[in-house]
């Protein structure tokens, strides 16, 4: 193979032409002279400034070609950046949106604004977030107190029912509702709501508006003697106040100190516990019928009739002994009146200006002159002396229960005479007994006039008979101007 010494083409031997360039070959050596050597070190020159032309052209464009990369490289970097910022804002904006959106944020807002008294602001703020989560118990609270801080208790006190009726172991809701109450004095309201509320802790807490009723002791019932009421009360520090009149208990009625009495007849005593902080309770109602046995009448001795004694004479009460049995005690008699076995007993009996009544054991009695006794007449301890002339001596009894039964009667007719003679005193053994020194006194018990007294002494003589006889007559007027 030959190789073209123009171009440096492989050929055939046989051929005497490149056929690449045309170049002939040159069978023969030429003899290189200077011109041709110059001539070839120009032309070499030329090729390799040809190919260091060619190199930085290649290296230019390789150049261009890079700076092109990295110019479109750093564009698409920008427009990446650009891109991704641009996907920020937006997603931040979203995300921003979709926050203002969101109950945690509206319920931050509405707290914040409720921190700092701008209760238009939290309100608007709560509403939105009850938008966005219906039926919320803590927003709703919020929205009760935004209410109840901008004085419209009426709402918060709405909101705050509904909640109460949706949570009802909600001890905050019952605070916060029983505090709105209880600052309009709305007692009625904190009872109505603590008594449906399930909650024994809740109750507890408010103990004092719910107080338990009074205890009525004894529970009511007929009864036959007068009765001791007592009323107590679980709830401590309670005040206690009742009536009898078939009214309903306030503060206002009796307040209760101790026992009382319920009397004969029908009662109804009501009570209630208060607190002290204004709470009452249930009342209780209890029914009392208390029918007291009559006392019987009492036996008046002596019996209707008239009666004489001597002045000066001792006090003389009746014969006692047909009114008491063996053993002392009363009989009962039908008649005030007892008949005498004889005449000479009859006249004796008709001696006397004493009056006894013969009171039983467990009984008082009361007793008057022309009118029926009560029990400020006085009470009888003693017999009584009889009145001059003729009137009406009543007594009655009144039983351990106080009850006064019916009146007993008798008309006397009692007369005075002067005696014929200057009785003998009577002898004791310590001594002369006179009529001033028989126990009765001078004026019977209460307060009644001694009709039948007489002067201490009386002479022999008749000087002091007349004496005597002036003394008697005074004390008679001024016995009859008593009567």
């Amino acid at each position: 193979m030959r190789k073209c010494t123009r171009c440096g083409a492989d050929f055939p031997d046989d051929e005497l032409v490149c056929p690449v360039c045309g170049e002939q070959v040159q069978l023969v050596p030429d003899y290189v002279t200077i011109e041709t050597h110059y001539q070839e070190h120009e032309l070499k020159l030329k090729e390799e400034e040809k190919a260091g032309q060619a190199e930085r052209e290649r290296q230019e464009a390789l150049e261009r070609r890079k700076r092109q990369i990295q110019r479109n490289v750093m564009l698409t970097v920008s427009l990446a950046i650009v891109a991704v910022i641009t996907l920020i804002w937006i997603m931040s904006g979203i995300n921003n949106s979709q926050k203002k959106n969101s109950y945690d944020y509206q319920y931050q807002c509405a707290v914040e604004a409720f921190g700092r008294e701008d209760y238009k602001d939290a309100l608007e703020y709560a509403n939105q977030a009850l938008t966005l989560k219906k039926g919320d118990r803590n927003i709703r609270v919020l929205i009760a107190r935004i209410y109840n801080a901008q004085g419209d208790e009426n709402k918060a006190v709405e909101v705050l029912s509904a909640l109460i009726n949706d949570f009802p172991n909600d001890e905050e809701c019952y605070q916060l509702l029983i505090d709105i109450w209880k600052k309009a004095e709305k007692i009625t309201e904190i009872q109505q709501l603590l008594r449906k509320c399930p909650s024994e802790e809740i109750c507890k807490k408010y103990a004092d508006y719910l107080p338990s009723e009074p205890d009525i002791s004894p529970q009511g019932g007929a009864f036959d003697a007068e009765q001791s009421v007592q009323i107590t009360c679980d709830t401590s520090n309670a005040e206690i106040y009742y009536t009898t009149d078939g009214t309903r208990p306030s503060v206002n009625a009796t307040k209760y100190t101790g026992p009382f009495a319920v009397g004969e007849g029908d009662t109804v005593v009501r009570a209630v516990a208060v607190t002290k902080v204004g709470a009452q309770s249930e009342v209780t109602k209890v029914e009392f019928s208390v029918n007291l046995p009559t006392p019987p009448e009492p036996q008046i001795v002596p019996g209707s009739g008239t009666y004489t004694h001597m002045k000066g004479s001792a006090d003389k009460q009746a014969d006692l002994s047909k009114y008491f049995d063996k053993n002392g005690k009363p009989k009962n008699f039908v008649s005030q009146d007892v008949e005498s076995s004889s005449s000479s007993d009859e006249d004796d009996e008709k001696l006397v200006n004493l009056i006894t009544v013969i009171v039983p054991d467990g009984y008082t009695c009361y007793y008057s002159f022309d009118k029926k006794p009560t029990k400020a007449s006085p009470k009888y301890t003693k017999p009584v002396r009889m009145r001059k002339g003729e009137h009406v001596f009543y007594a009655v009894l009144a039983g351990p229960n106080g009850k006064l039964g019916n009146a007993a009667s008798v008309t006397l007719i009692y007369n005075e005479i002067a005696p014929t003679q200057t009785p003998a005193p009577e002898q004791t053994a310590s001594g002369v007994l006179t009529p001033s020194q028989d126990g009765y006194g001078s004026t019977s018990e209460g307060g009644e006039s001694d009709d039948n007294s007489s002067s201490s002494s009386e002479s022999g003589s008749e000087t002091g008979g007349k004496e005597s006889s002036s003394e008697e007559s005074g004390q008679e007027q001024s016995s009859e101007s008593k009567d």
